[in-house]
C-alpha cells in the first residue's frame, strides 16, 4: 500500500493511470508467479477511479492487490504441449492467470497417444487436439506418444503345428514356433503379450524387404530380425534400412511337414505409406517368434531397443549362445532373482521374460536399473503384463 496527496480528483485520476501502467509492466517482465488483481482503498474497496469521497484532506490511501498464477508443470515424450497458445518445453513450467486456459497437443509417433490433465484423461486423444480447461492452482500436464515396432496386417506367423496365421488373428493360446538360443534348436513357444491391441488404423511408412526366396515382410517403424552376415539380431528402421541390403538373415521353411532352415538374402527394401493397422506379438522367454519364416524378435520402445532381450550375450555360428562367455558374463555381473522384483512382478511374470539376465545388461552399460523399472510400468500402463 502507499498513501498519496493530491490537490485534484483529477491528480488522483492521472496517478491510479501511471500506477496500473507501472505495475502491468512490472507483472508481466519480473513477476512470473503472481499478477496483479486489483486496487482498494483503506476500506477494502476496490477502486478503478477516484470521486471526492475516495480521499478527504488531499490525501489517498490505496493498496495493490495481488494473486497468485497458476503453475502449468508440463512433462512431454514425443509430443508437443502448448499453454495459451504457447510451446512449452519438456519438464517446463510456466504461469498463467486464474481462468479458462487452452491446452494443445501434437503427436510425433502414431500410436499410445496420451494426454492427461491433473491425472484425468482428455478422452479420445489420437489426434492432436485443443482441450479448455479452467483452473485456479497447480496443474500437471502430460503428453506422450511411441513409435509403432510393429508387424503389418496380413504377416503370416508359423505355429507350433507347421501351419500359419495371419498376425492380427493370433490370440494368447496360439502356440508358436520359437528359436531357444540356449539350445540352439527351433522350439514350441507360447504367446506372452500382443503389444497392439489398442493400437488405431493409421496412416503409416511401411518398410517392405524382399529377400531372395520370394518372401517381402513388411514391417513398420523399427523391427527385429536375425542378421546371419552380423551373427547378432538388428534393428531395421526408417533410417538404415538400405544399409541391410546384400545382407543374409536366417529363415524356415515346412517342407513335407518338417521345419528346414535356409539361409535368404535381402534383395531390396523401399518404403510406402499406407493407411494400415500394425502388431507386435511377444512370446514367453524366448521373445522371439518366425513371421513370413524370417527370425523376428519383439520390438521395443525406441529407448529400449537392443538392450536387454537380445545381443546381451554372444552367439556361436550355430546362433546358440556362447556359454564359455554366458558363463563368464554371469560371474562378472551376477543375476537377478526374483525377489529383485517382487514389489513389481508375479514370480509367474518374472518367469515369462529374461528378467534374470538384465543383471548382465545393467553391467555392460546396455541401460540401468531405472529402464528396466519404466519399462514394467510401460508393459503394465497398456496392459501387456497383469
Amino acid at each position: 500500500g502507499a498513501t498519496y496527496y493530491f490537490e485534484t480528483v483529477e491528480a488522483v485520476n492521472t496517478k491510479l493511470t501511471e500506477l496500473n501502467s507501472t505495475v502491468t509492466s512490472q507483472n508481466a517482465n519480473t513477476a512470473t508467479n503472481v499478477y496483479f488483481v486489483n486496487w482498494t482503498d483503506s476500506n477494502g474497496n476496490v477502486i478503478t477511479s477516484i470521486a471526492d469521497n475516495n480521499f478527504t484532506d488531499k490525501k489517498l490511501t490505496i493498496n495493490a492487490n495481488w494473486g497468485n498464477k497458476v503453475s502449468f508443470k508440463v512433462t512431454t515424450s514425443n509430443a508437443t504441449v502448448t499453454i495459451a497458445g504457447t510451446t512449452v518445453s519438456n519438464d517446463a513450467t510456466v504461469y498463467h492467470v486464474p481462468g479458462s486456459i487452452e491446452i494443445g497437443v501434437t503427436y510425433s509417433e502414431s500410436d499410445n497417444r496420451s494426454i492427461t490433465i491433473n491425472g484425468g484423461s482428455c478422452g479420445n486423444k489420437t489426434a492432436a487436439g485443443t482441450y479448455t480447461f479452467s483452473a485456479n492452482d497447480k496443474v500437471t500436464v502430460n503428453a506422450s506418444s511411441k513409435s509403432s515396432i510393429c508387424l503389418v496386417e496380413g504377416t503370416l506367423i508359423t505355429l507350433a503345428d507347421g501351419t500359419q496365421k495371419k498376425v492380427e488373428d493370433l490370440t494368447l493360446t496360439d502356440e508358436v514356433l520359437v528359436f531357444n538360443h540356449e539350445t540352439g534348436k527351433i522350439e514350441k513357444g507360447y504367446i506372452a503379450m500382443l503389444d497392439h491391441l489398442d493400437f488405431e488404423r493409421d496412416w503409416r511408412k511401411v518398410i517392405n524387404l524382399e529377400f531372395s526366396n520370394g518372401e517381402v515382410l513388411r514391417i513398420a517403424w523399427n523391427h527385429g530380425l536375425y542378421n546371419v552376415t552380423l551373427n547378432r539380431y538388428v534393428f531395421i528402421n526408417e533410417g538404415n534400412y538400405l544399409d541391410y541390403v546384400g545382407d543374409e538373415f536366417y529363415s524356415i521353411k515346412i517342407v513335407n511337414g518338417e521345419v528346414v532352415s535356409e539361409i535368404i538374402t535381402m534383395e531390396r527394401a523401399y518404403i510406402t505409406e499406407e493407411f494400415i493397422k500394425v502388431y507386435n506379438p511377444t512370446t514367453v522367454f524366448h521373445m522371439n517368434y518366425f513371421a513370413s519364416g524370417l527370425l523376428n524378435v519383439t520390438a521395443l520402445p525406441n529407448e529400449y531397443l537392443d538392450c536387454w532381450h537380445v545381443n546381451i550375450f554372444e552367439y556361436d555360428e550355430n546362433m546358440k549362445i556362447d556359454e564359455t562367455q554366458k558363463q563368464a558374463d554371469i560371474e562378472q555381473y551376477g543375476l537377478y532373482t526374483y525377489e529383485d522384483f517382487a514389489e513389481y512382478l508375479t514370480y509367474e511374470q518374472f518367469q515369462a521374460l529374461p528378467f534374470s539376465y538384465l543383471k548382465v545388461a545393467v553391467g555392460k552399460g546396455k541401460l540401468t536399473w531405472e529402464d528396466i523399472i519404466d519399462l514394467i510400468v510401460y508393459f503394465k500402463e497398456n496392459k501387456l503384463i497383469q
